[in-house]
């Protein structure tokens, strides 16, 4: 760099925020074109004190969380539940469901159809909240956990239900066979439990 380019960085980099600074900081020198812009940037965030050293920390932890979040996604990855038991516990539960729904509306009049609507939202995620699988997962052999592995949060299944209907049913199933819209907007996971009642 000539000293007319050294000149335009040094005074681009005070005009950046503590925040920036900081943030630049903490990639570190193998993040710059050129060892001039690495030393500028340390020099500037010297002069910025706690601020810039606040951000910088800030970024570090963000950075380990990410790592530790895309660690935690490799190892689900590898147990995730195979499309098939997916397909097989959606069935399972479906006709469970409608047996339930038809014999509860059929003895139960206007009360019944109100009392089977309620029994058709809260299923899942009562049941995996408690157990981290409906009857379907169970017999095929697979259940629900949070994004980190652990379990699944009350919260995090009531959304997961409310986004189910806009997969259309089981051909996202069939088409794709990776982790559902559901699963994503919900921040969980279905995946192999290793324990099944069909042999899988």
């Amino acid at each position: 760099m000539d000293q007319e380019e050294l000149d335009r960085l040094r005074e681009r980099y005070r005009r950046l925020s503590d925040y920036d600074i900081g943030r630049l900081h903490a990639d570190g020198p193998d993040a710059f074109n050129s060892p001039e812009a690495w030393e500028m940037i340390s020099a500037e965030f010297e002069r910025r004190g706690q601020a810039a050293e606040e951000a910088e920390e800030y970024f570090e932890d963000e950075r380990e969380t990410k790592r530790a979040q895309q660690e935690a996604d490799k190892r689900l990855d590898s147990i995730k539940a195979p499309t098939f038991a997916r397909v097989v516990a959606t069935a399972v539960d479906l006709v469970l469901l409608w047996i339930v729904l038809a014999l509860t509306a059929w003895a139960g009049g206007d009360v019944g159809i109100v009392f089977a609507l309620i029994v058709a939202v809260c299923y899942h995620p009562i049941s995996e909240h408690l157990t981290g699988r409906t009857a379907g997962k169970a017999f095929a052999g697979t259940r629900v956990v949070a994004r980190d592995g652990g379990r699944a949060s009350f919260s995090a299944l009531i959304v997961r239900q409310l986004a189910r209907p806009l997969i259309g049913g089981l051909l996202w199933y069939a088409l794709i066979g990776t982790f559902a819209v559901h699963d994503r907007a919900s921040g969980t996971r279905v995946v192999a439990s290793g324990k099944s009642t069909m042999g899988m």
